[in-house]
């Protein structure tokens, strides 16, 4: 099994507002990324939540997903990973993506799952130019390290 983990905890203090429930294209941002991840291919979505739990989990209520409440949240993203890895113990693998990355499109999310289905690399990241940045696929031999943040 590979998760999906979608990280949608925190509580968007530079913006002034919830930026995750923010509407883009009729959806909050949040529902958007979701959506994105659903098609690729994976067989396990699970959201993050923390800031404002039970509004970001009602924009996405209606999908196929489950989700985990991050308490701890505002002590930053380690938190995040560690209520990650508590929530999936049969997975083999999970990807981490930011719920405030609304334009990596569903074969992108695929691209990165396949990389890793076929390939013997145990970690699996995207390469924005010259930028190395999120979603991030991390077999599960990582997990251990990712709770540690």
């Amino acid at each position: 099994m590979i998760t999906a983990v979608v990280l949608a905890a925190g509580a968007s203090t530079r913006m002034g507002t919830h930026k995750l429930l923010l509407p883009l294209g009729g959806e909050a941002l949040v529902r958007r990324t979701v959506r994105q991840i659903l098609p690729a291919g994976f067989d396990d979505v699970l959201v993050i939540v923390g800031h404002e739990h039970d509004r970001v989990v009602a924009s996405f209520q209606d999908l196929t997903v489950r989700h985990a409440i991050n308490a701890q949240y505002g002590t930053g993203m380690g938190s995040s990973f560690r209520v990650a890895v508590e929530s999936m113990p049969d997975s083999a693998a999970a990807m981490f993506a930011l719920a405030d990355q609304p334009l990596v499109s569903s074969y992108d999310y695929h691209l990165l799952l396949d990389a890793y289905r076929t390939g013997a690399a145990g970690i699996i990241s995207v390469r924005y130019g010259e930028i190395t940045a999120p979603p991030h696929l991390f077999d599960r031999r990582y997990f251990p390290e990712l709770a540690r943040l």
